[in-house]
């Protein structure tokens, strides 16, 4: 392939294909080869820098081996705020909510219990998480069918970012419809952040009969677990704003939900109509996540402020891995208090 200077481009080799990627550093255009056909992409703004992210090519896949990807682990505490790796552990965070739906704080290790595929499990690791940083992916719908909703989606973002981040989190700004767009990618800046999310729009597809096309919402997914997330400490969540309508990934649901998994991140969709709802919460449940349907922009802001108290009041627990585990094996999770109802991710997978 052969590209004008001022870009770079990548090629991500996986199980689910080839994908590849530009990156902008000048304001001129340029064309890039896909299956055997060339794209123009419209040029970015001078100095600025973004990255593309388009269809898997399975062709390509035969070329290269895949690396294997692992299972997300609990982090044991480096100390206040900072977590180090223990492949040996089990990481799981939790939301406890009472009968009213108020979230409970204050609770303690022994006030929790663990169960592995049944089996119950000691805790070797308990806390709170209100220090440990915090790391937001929101990915919004942009395609048409929601295009009406999107000035009040990145005003409400905005407004999340602004009261829920607070120093040492991080944040990216995510696009998906027929292409998926990284707009502005992980930074601890609220400024940056909004100048990300002033730049959303949609994205009408480029005119050849080989595009893909669709609503790439389970890519996008898929794409921020894998590629941003997995290999990020502290507590992660995956933020949708969307009809939930997918017609174009090159990942189904069951490997969107896998990557949030193993990126141990929780999935939170505000979701608008009655489409595909129940789509959505079988995204969401498994991750320990949750579905939010808005019709205004009065239960949007309310949404994410929900969302940004649970975040902010999340237990983090760990056990040892069961001696039993198999690499790759998909194991069942259970976590219970007293009295009150444990949102919490419904399973996880062993690293390989």
């Amino acid at each position: 392939m052969l590209f004008r200077s001022g870009y770079t481009a990548a090629l991500r080799i996986g199980d689910d294909g080839v994908d590849l990627y530009e990156t902008h550093g000048d304001a001129d255009g340029r064309r890039f080869l896909r299956g055997g056909g060339e794209r123009e992409c419209k040029p970015a703004e001078p100095h600025s820098f973004r990255k593309v992210y388009y269809p898997s090519m399975r062709w390509i896949a035969l070329l290269a081996v895949a690396t294997a990807s692992g299972q997300v682990l609990l982090n044991p505490p480096k100390d206040a705020g900072t977590l180090t790796v223990d492949v040996n552990v089990v990481g799981v965070y939790c939301s406890v909510r009472d009968k009213s739906g108020a979230l409970v704080t204050g609770l303690k290790k022994e006030d929790f219990a663990v169960r592995d595929e049944g089996k119950k499990q000691a805790i070797s690791y308990f806390s709170d998480e209100a220090s440990t940083p915090l790391t937001v992916a929101l990915l919004i719908d942009v395609s048409g069918s929601v295009a009406a909703f999107l000035e009040e989606e990145k005003a409400a973002a905005g407004r999340f970012f602004r009261e829920v981040l607070q120093k040492g989190d991080q944040a990216m700004v995510i696009g998906f419809g027929s292409r998926v767009v990284v707009w502005k990618d992980m930074t601890q800046s609220i400024d940056e952040l909004l100048a990300g999310l002033a730049e959303v729009k949609d994205m009408p597809p480029p005119p050849t009969a080989a595009w893909r096309g669709g609503t790439q919402l389970y890519s996008s997914v898929h794409l921020a677990g894998t590629r941003k997330l997995r290999r990020t400490p502290g507590r992660k969540a995956m933020i949708l704003i969307t009809d939930g309508v997918d017609s174009g990934s090159v990942v189904n649901r069951d490997a969107a939900i896998r990557a949030a998994q193993e990126s141990d991140s929780i999935v939170y969709v505000i979701h608008y109509g009655s489409e595909a709802l129940g789509e959505m919460e079988k995204l969401a449940e498994p991750t320990g996540g949750k579905v939010f349907s808005v019709a205004k922009d009065a239960t949007l802001r309310k949404a994410f402020t929900t969302i940004g108290d649970e975040l902010r009041h999340l237990y983090a627990l760990g056990y040892a891995l069961p001696e039993d585990a198999k690499p790759g094996q998909y194991r069942k999770l259970e976590v219970k208090t007293p009295k009150a109802q444990v949102r919490v991710r419904q399973g996880y997978f062993v690293h390989r």
